[in-house]
């Protein structure tokens, strides 16, 4: 009887994970029907990074609580919705703008990520999966599930594999991306220049009226769903001021 038992629940268990996997890579094609395949090149530049909301609202009042909802459902397949469960402030509105088609086992989504309740810049990110919809980590190409083991602390969820962060306005620096046709991502680090001295003035008064660009970076995405940095040599002028 003994025997039987474990039989029987080991094959439960099979059954279990069985339609858990069939139910994941349904909810997954759904969430990705979702979502435009994107043309490369594929650009964030400095226009898109500014509001255009009304003054005072948010990308949350725009959308509504509907879009919120539907985007609630998807909470499995991006970090940020995964990993707000223990903030305060609540998950943030998740925009999904375009999906790259990597490879027959690899598909890339590129999305912003807003604060639910505040106007001001969204950051950009792009997460990586394998055909069951599993998040993959970028920086090692493994298909990274939730770990059955937790850690000795319950309250905190096993690792989540990162979005790769793609763009986004800060107070003191901005950062632009392109990803091109051949999968080279380019990453465009610049300091803010202010209207007004912030430290006498602040930033609510005050606005950006150009960017000193600091650094270029350059990372590959290869078929396998891995993003490893390129080394490019410094640029002479690479100080210089952009309107």
């Amino acid at each position: 009887m003994k025997k039987l038992s474990f039989l029987l629940a080991g094959l439960l268990m099979l059954l279990t994970a069985f339609v858990g996997t069939n139910q994941q890579q349904k909810s997954f094609q759904t969430f990705l029907a979702e979502i435009e395949t994107a043309e490369l090149p594929y650009q964030i530049e400095l226009d898109d990074l500014v509001s255009n909301a009304p003054e005072g609202q948010s990308f949350y009042d725009n959308v509504g609580e509907e879009y919120y909802q539907k985007m609630n459902k998807y909470k499995s397949f991006i970090p940020e919705l995964i990993n707000s469960r223990f903030s305060r402030m609540g998950p943030p509105a998740i925009e999904l703008l375009a999906k790259l088609e990597v490879s027959e086992e690899v598909v890339g989504v590129i999305y912003a990520k807003h604060h639910r309740f505040y106007q001001q810049s969204a950051s950009y990110h792009l997460m990586l999966y394998n055909s069951k919809g599993d998040l993959l980590n970028y920086e090692t190409k493994v298909a990274t599930k939730r770990k059955k083991k937790r850690k000795k602390n319950l309250l905190f969820p096993a690792a989540v594999p990162s979005s790769f962060l793609l763009a986004y306005q800060g107070m003191e620096d901005t950062q632009t991306a392109t990803i091109d046709a051949d999968g080279v991502i380019r990453i465009h680090k610049m300091l803010n220049n202010w209207e007004k001295d912030v430290v006498e003035f602040g930033f609510m008064e005050n606005e950006i009226v150009g960017y000193q660009e600091v650094k270029e970076e350059r990372f590959s995405l290869d078929k396998e769903g891995r993003i490893r940095s390129i080394e490019i040599p410094v640029a002479t002028d690479a100080r210089a001021a952009l309107k």
